[in-house]
């Protein structure tokens, strides 16, 4: 499935949505007190449609719709809540100067690019590999027609998922990754900013009952990882007589958890195991990257440059089978730790938390409150809020009419 903004009819924006599991998913004995990952609290997700400036700024009729692709119709997995708010941000050295721009440039591969594979289809066993596929480039400009400047931007956008599910009598398994990265650029001030999300998932419920029980297993690992390399452009880095600075934010979320509920099939209030046992951390790390005049982003002398697309194949750790008793873990090095950088240092975590609940009781909790704040630009032109980065648009854009 992919999240979807239109404008006028032509694609603006794609996203792969986050598997949100709530708390009554695959076995309510997983999530006492420790619920999934954002089940309380969505961050909205954001479309950047800067290419669109041009036709937002010319007065004509602007329709702008939200769906989703690949998600059923007439299902249970067509029903996705859907509101939609446009954020547009003023620039003051714009006004009184009529704007305009020509129709953005649209390159998109198309959301039907899924591949669904049998790998073993028989009476006992039911095994499938989908996997899908999507590129999605967007460019526009922005013309002042008081002073003739013209500012340009382009959007990419490339989505991957892939899944593997087997189905058995008594067993549900399904494993996969969503990743996606989008890149956010201005050719006219040499600003970009690149985006990397990663969201692995190992999902295993085991169901079975014999003659006096019924017998329930569930294990869930997951996470949400995401990764922001911030170029600031414009007037605002040559005030400051350098080509431009980098920050490099990442946060990671992961949840391992593990629980079984057993009864009685003629007693249902006879209960004989009923067990939870849930881990979680949530790791923040932040650097800037400086760079000087006369170096590259990409060259050994300017200074720390961590690798980003590595994310995307990094291997992530899964359980790999199914354990009765749920293994626990303490603070393993993080993706964010284990990053690599070109002088062999990594961001410095600034904040770190990791607890671990049992039978809905918290058994261990141990939180680096950190020093994220120091670590921040000093010009706050973007901070953190909660789960979600801010960034200041325009001054990071750098935009001038």
């Amino acid at each position: 499935r992919q999240l979807e903004v239109r404008i006028n009819g032509k694609v603006a924006g794609i996203a792969n949505p986050f598997p949100v599991i709530y708390t009554g998913g695959v076995n309510p004995m997983l999530w006492r007190p420790l619920t999934g990952i954002l089940s309380f609290d969505i961050p909205p997700y954001r479309f950047d449609i800067t290419p669109f400036l041009g036709l937002i700024n010319s007065g004509k009729e602007v329709n702008v719709t939200v769906g989703v692709r690949n998600g059923g119709v007439g299902t249970c997995e067509s029903v996705w809540y859907l509101d939609a708010v446009m954020l547009l941000y003023q620039a003051p050295e714009c006004y009184g100067k009529r704007l305009d721009g020509d129709a953005p440039e649209i390159h998109d591969t198309g959301a039907n690019d899924v591949k669904v594979t049998p790998v073993k289809v028989t009476d006992e066993e039911v095994t499938y590999e989908t996997d899908g596929s999507r590129t999605l480039t967007v460019t526009g400009t922005l013309r002042s027609v008081t002073t003739g400047k013209t500012f340009s931007s382009t959007v990419e956008t490339y989505l991957t998922s892939s899944n593997r599910v087997k189905i058995t009598a008594t067993d549900n398994i399904s494993k996969g990754k969503m990743w996606s990265k989008q890149v956010s650029s201005s050719p006219t001030t040499g600003a970009t900013k690149m985006t990397v999300e990663t969201f692995p998932y190992l999902v295993i419920s085991v169901e079975k009952q014999d003659n006096t029980t019924f017998d329930l297993v569930g294990n869930v690992t997951y996470a949400r990882r995401m990764f922001v390399d911030l170029h600031k452009g414009g007037a605002h880095a040559q005030a400051k007589d350098i080509k431009g600075v980098d920050y490099v934010v990442g946060w990671t979320n992961e949840m391992q958890a593990n629980a079984r509920y057993n009864r009685s099939l003629s007693n249902h209030s006879d209960i004989n195991i009923q067990y939870g046992h849930t881990g979680e951390r949530y790791t923040l790390a932040v650097t800037p990257l400086a760079i000087l005049p006369g170096e590259s982003r990409d060259s050994p002398e300017g200074g720390l440059s961590v690798d980003l697309e590595a994310s995307r194949e990094d291997a992530y750790r899964l359980p790999q089978s199914l354990l009765p008793l749920y293994h626990s873990w303490r603070h393993e090095p993080s993706e964010i730790r284990a990053e690599r950088a070109k002088n062999g240092e990594a961001p410095r975590e600034c904040y770190y938390n990791h607890l671990e609940a049992l039978n809905g009781a918290i058994t261990y909790n141990t939180t680096d409150p950190g020093t994220c704040s120091p670590q921040f630009a000093e010009d706050t032109w973007f901070n953190m809020d909660i789960n979600t980065l801010r960034v200041a648009e325009m001054e990071w854009l750098g935009l001038a009419c």
